[in-house]
Parts: structure tokens; C-alpha cells; sequence
């Protein structure tokens, strides 16, 4: 019955249009018009857009997958990131932060890769029980190596937990870092496996510790070298 009530709700959210807009215009007002543009587009790829593929390519079952998944974790980042991105491309934010030191795109595709390919492997070994299939497993990878690559740039743009004048990195900035992270990816991955499956397996909670502590352990090592950094030169 748990289940059940857990998806009745996340399917009276999708349907109830009014409060999804109340939800879009306070986000529109807190965030501004472009995002709340994007927010309203992206709910109707969500609803409408995922299910008609769905049925277009003969996967009717998806459709009550896509009603009760929530994406927003994973877009929102990317909207904000792409948000800045644009405004860097138009000179009205600088590229560079503001510290001593930036990180090159190679090197956070570097950290991102280290992470992901020995995570995958761990995930295609794990999801070999449940006999899902290789497409759940190329989506999810997709989507979270996309994710983790915007979730170290916007990190890359923030001070916090960096010692300006030494530009070092403290272990909270690791630890909060990998948890932002952490948090999304089990939000996203108990959302699919409750859609699909109707429970969570509890070898989520073995995947998810496995792969925190693998983060922490690559961002200790690549805070200490510097490898794809540069000094900051101000404009």
C-alpha cells in the first residue's frame, strides 16, 4: 500500500496543473523569467513529450514511468549552469573565479571520467540481479555523467571551503561537494527503481555508500595535485 500511495501521489503532482504553476511562477519569481520559461518547457517534455515517445516506439509502460518521475534534480543544475554560461559568452559575467587558481574543462572531464567508469562498473555488475537491461543502464550513465560534469563547474565557480590567499582545498568543501552530488543520484536512482520495480532494493544503500566513498577518496587526490590548473589572470 506504500508504494501505491507513493505513486498515486507523484501522479496527482503531474495532473495537478495548478499547483504546478503556483510551484513555476514562485520559481519564476525567485530565479526570473528565463528560468521560469524553461521551467514551463521542460514540464511539458517531461509530461507529454517522454510519454508520446514512449508509446511512438512501443514502450506503453514507460508512460506511467515518465508520469511519476521528477527530473528536476538532475535539469535545474543544468538550466542554471547553462544560464551562466550564456552570460559569460555575452561578457556580462567573468569567466574566471575569484581566487588564485581555475580549473581547465579537461580537467574536471578527467575527474568526472575517473569517477564514473569504476562507479559503472560497479552499477553493471549490480543491475546483472534485477535483469534490467542495458538501456537503464546507458540512460542513467548519461544522464548523471552529464550531471556530474555541470555539478563540478558550478562547485568550480564557488569559494566555499577554499582558502583564497593559499587556494587550498579544505575537507569540507570535499565532503559537502560529493554529498550535493550523492544526494541527487540517490533521488534519481530510487525514483526509477520505485517506478519500475514498485520498491527499493537495499542494495541501493551498498551502491550509493560504495560510490561516496570512492568520490571522496578521488576529489582528496585531485585537490592535492594540480593537474589542469592555472593561475587566474583578471581581465
Amino acid at each position: 500500500m506504500t508504494i501505491l500511495r507513493w505513486l498515486a501521489g507523484e501522479a496527482y503532482e503531474k495532473v495537478n496543473l495548478a499547483a504546478t504553476w503556483r510551484e513555476l511562477k514562485e520559481l519564476g519569481h525567485k530565479h526570473g523569467r528565463r528560468f521560469f520559461i524553461v521551467a514551463v518547457l521542460w514540464e511539458m517534455v517531461e509530461d507529454l513529450v517522454f510519454p508520446v515517445i514512449a508509446i511512438f516506439f512501443k514502450h506503453p509502460w514507460l508512460v506511467p514511468v515518465f508520469l511519476v518521475l521528477h527530473f528536476e534534480p538532475v535539469v535545474y543544475p543544468m538550466f542554471f549552469y547553462g544560464f551562466r554560461t550564456w552570460d559569460r559568452l555575452q561578457g556580462r559575467e567573468p569567466w574566471e573565479p575569484d581566487r588564485l587558481a581555475m580549473s581547465a574543462y579537461w580537467r574536471t572531464g578527467l575527474k568526472v571520467l575517473s569517477h564514473r567508469l569504476l562507479s559503472l562498473g560497479l552499477f553493471l555488475l549490480w543491475l546483472r540481479s534485477f535483469d534490467l537491461g542495458f538501456g537503464i543502464l546507458a540512460a542513467y550513465t548519461v544522464v548523471m555523467t552529464v550531471f556530474a560534469f555541470i555539478h563540478d563547474r558550478i562547485w568550480h565557480d564557488s569559494n566555499f571551503g577554499i582558502d583564497v590567499p593559499s587556494d587550498t582545498v579544505s575537507p569540507l568543501r570535499i565532503l559537502v561537494k560529493a554529498s550535493t552530488y550523492r544526494v541527487v543520484s540517490v533521488i534519481v536512482m530510487c525514483s526509477v527503481f520505485r517506478a519500475i520495480l514498485g520498491y527499493v532494493p537495499i542494495d541501493v544503500l551498498f551502491y550509493q555508500l560504495s560510490t561516496f566513498t570512492l568520490g571522496l577518496l578521488l576529489s582528496q587526490w585531485w585537490a592535492r595535485n594540480d593537474l589542469g590548473l592555472s593561475p587566474v589572470v583578471k581581465t
